[in-house]
């Protein structure tokens, strides 16, 4: 895990939390100090390559809605990196899957129970089922 200088942040900032916790969740969102895809790598590195594919074909790992399919609102059905829909966000979290790194962790969450079925494009990334 990375961290900032003890200069750069105050010494309560500067205690380390145990990993995967909300705490340290919360600490990576307010400092924003690793990207999205840093912060898969760090909470998942065993499943990084796979799950890194499927958010580069989702959306090029850009925080964006997908407005190819209209929902019954007539709004975007998917969101963020991995393009989690708000249904399915809400079985794993209450927190805004807008948000990248929220996003991330949803999608951790997600590949942990269900695999890479969620994700249509899957197949795309099957070479890496096998590293």
């Amino acid at each position: 895990m990375r961290f900032l200088s003890r200069e750069a942040i105050s010494d309560a900032e500067a205690i380390v939390m145990p990993k995967n916790t909300e705490s340290h969740i919360v600490w990576i969102k307010e400092r924003r100090e690793l990207s999205p895809q840093d912060y898969l790598l760090d909470l998942d590195p065993d499943n990084f390559a796979l799950l890194n594919c499927i958010a580069e074909k989702e959306s090029k790992w850009r925080n964006v809605p997908n407005y190819l399919y209209d929902g019954e609102d007539g709004i975007y059905t998917a969101f963020g990196p991995f393009q989690i829909l708000k249904s399915t966000a809400a079985k794993y979290s209450n927190d805004d899957r807008r948000d990248a790194y929220t996003n991330v962790r949803i999608a951790v969450k997600i590949f942990r129970n269900e695999g890479v079925l969620p994700w249509l494009v899957w197949k795309q990334c099957v070479g890496y089922l096998f590293r």
